[in-house]
């Protein structure tokens, strides 16, 4: 890993991508910094809201970080970083946010219960919810069972899902859509039971 003064302004983003594969936290404030506002700007145009684009900026960056090891060719990175900002940021205006909602399954909500506050009975409660969420997505047949993983579980996009299984992404959204009605339907057949 590089000292810091290594890290200069001057510092091409290929070589700051090169030291982040390495470890180097510094060098990832760097990229942050000099992303940020672009990845903002993106954001703002097509939310046309300051705080969401502060919300897209912050949800882009975390994928960044999950993804940056797999960057192969780092000068490509930024090209990637702006991409994944305008995918990331119109799905989120088509569907609102990323977790589970009421509205996306019509009845279970997606409870995370490793962030929660709650006391140890609370956090295993949620963790029977999610389970018992697992189980019925389980009962999916297998090609809505791995859009519903992939999107809501594994929170990949749904470019990255459409890459994956090499389909257009109008098949993707329509797969999904499909995938969520018979989950929902599942789920009014699981609670009646």
């Amino acid at each position: 890993m590089p000292p810091l003064e290594h890290i200069e302004a001057e510092t091409p983003l290929a070589t700051l991508v090169m030291y982040v594969q390495e470890g180097d936290l510094h060098a990832w404030e760097e990229l942050i910094v000099r992303c940020a506002p672009i990845v903002r700007r993106i954001a703002y145009r097509i939310s046309n809201d300051t705080h969401l684009a502060d919300d897209i900026a912050q949800e882009v960056f975390l994928q960044a970080l999950r993804k940056i090891c797999d960057v192969r060719d780092p000068a490509a990175f930024l090209g990637w970083l702006k991409t994944t900002t305008r995918h990331f940021a119109i799905n989120m205006m088509i569907r609102g946010s990323r977790a589970w909602s009421v509205e996306d399954v019509g009845i279970v909500k997606h409870i995370d219960y490793r962030i929660t506050q709650d006391s140890p009975i609370d956090a295993m409660v949620r963790r029977e919810e999610v389970e018992s969420l697992h189980r019925v997505v389980a009962k999916l047949r297998p090609i809505d069972k791995d859009v519903i993983n992939a999107f809501h579980f594994d929170e990949q996009s749904l470019v990255e899902i459409a890459d994956r299984l090499d389909a257009p992404m109008g098949t993707i959204k329509r797969r999904l859509h499909i995938a969520r009605k018979r989950l929902r339907k599942e789920l009014e057949e699981t609670l009646v039971r």
